[in-house]
């Protein structure tokens, strides 16, 4: 036998790994052993370190072991760069996965800071930038139906998933407040409920949404949350509870005669944390001042949320 074939540890040694990977490498059928004597001893040759680093190399850029032992099979250069391309395209679509969980977990991130940097039950005035978003429409049939507005929410993720993507955080529905009767502070909160509207995310960017590759209109649309001095609350709390918290705070804008748009930002602040505390949603609701001169002393002023009930 040459002198120059080696056994599998050392040529394990040589390749900087482990006897089991050879080991592992031969049973797949992708680096066979030069020699294999009687006794069971394999032997590898100098030349076949060439084959390893293939193989690493190959391994570096994603392979796996069933598409490298299908390439080993003919190692042509037209077949290598058809190989390598497929590969190319793969990282590609990889790379925006990655970007898309490392945006979603940049939100994540964003939304769980502000909440930690806000109190409960607290309203606060704040000016807010103009901001973008995508919306999604619910039914105004089905918007009183809690199963059909869940199948519209599976709905609106789909889109995203079926376009490899995530809806940008902070998301959540746009409500609109029916209200019954009258805000008498002798009575409690107005009495009435929230009804969905819309549910929305941020948008990534103005191009994206309005029709899909094959040219059928979607409902996913942008909508602009515009600029302005806003009425910000954060409540935790179930949803009846929820529904309580948001009359009191639409109450207490109506007593002091502070009027605002109609649409109620509704923005899922814990969901994630919840598990199955169903008193543990957190939400913030943001709506849209009126200017005017009494409104103007508003902007970084706090109240308690009852302050409305006194």
């Amino acid at each position: 036998m040459s002198k120059k074939m080696l056994t599998t540890g050392a040529f394990a040694k040589l390749c900087k790994t482990t006897k089991e990977t050879i080991f592992h490498y031969d049973r797949e059928d992708i680096l066979k052993p030069r020699y294999e004597a009687s006794n069971g001893y394999r032997y590898y040759s100098l030349d076949q370190l060439w084959d390893f680093e293939s193989i690493a190399t190959l391994k570096d850029i994603g392979s796996s072991l069933k598409e490298i032992r299908y390439y080993l099979k003919d190692t042509e250069p037209e077949r290598l760069l058809s190989f390598l391309r497929e590969k190319d395209s793969a990282l590609d679509e990889e790379i925006e996965r990655l970007l898309q969980r490392k945006l979603f977990l940049s939100d994540m991130l964003s939304s769980l800071r502000e909440l930690s940097q806000n109190s409960l039950d607290t309203i606060t005035f704040a000016r807010q930038e103009e901001t973008l978003l995508e919306v999604w429409p619910i039914d105004p049939s089905a918007a009183k139906s809690a199963r059909a507005v869940w199948e519209t929410f599976y709905d609106y993720l789909g889109y995203y998933r079926e376009q490899n993507k995530m809806a940008r955080w902070p998301f959540g529905t746009i409500l609109e407040w029916e209200a019954q009767g009258s805000a008498d502070t002798e009575q409690g909160p107005a009495q009435g409920a929230s009804v969905a509207r819309y549910f929305f995310g941020l948008a990534e960017k103005a191009g994206r949404g309005g029709k899909n590759a094959s040219g059928p209109s979607l409902p996913l649309s942008l909508l602009v949350q515009r600029a302005g001095l806003y009425a910000i609350l954060f409540h935790k709390g179930s949803h009846a509870e929820q529904e309580r918290a948001l009359a009191s705070f639409l109450s207490f804008l109506e007593e002091r005669g502070l009027s605002h748009d109609e649409q109620i930002f509704c923005s899922d602040m814990l969901v994630y944390a919840r598990q199955r505390d169903e008193t543990a949603y957190v939400n913030k609701y943001s709506v849209r001042l009126c200017e005017n001169a009494d409104t103007f002393a508003l902007a970084g002023k706090t109240f308690p949320l009852d302050a409305g009930q006194e």
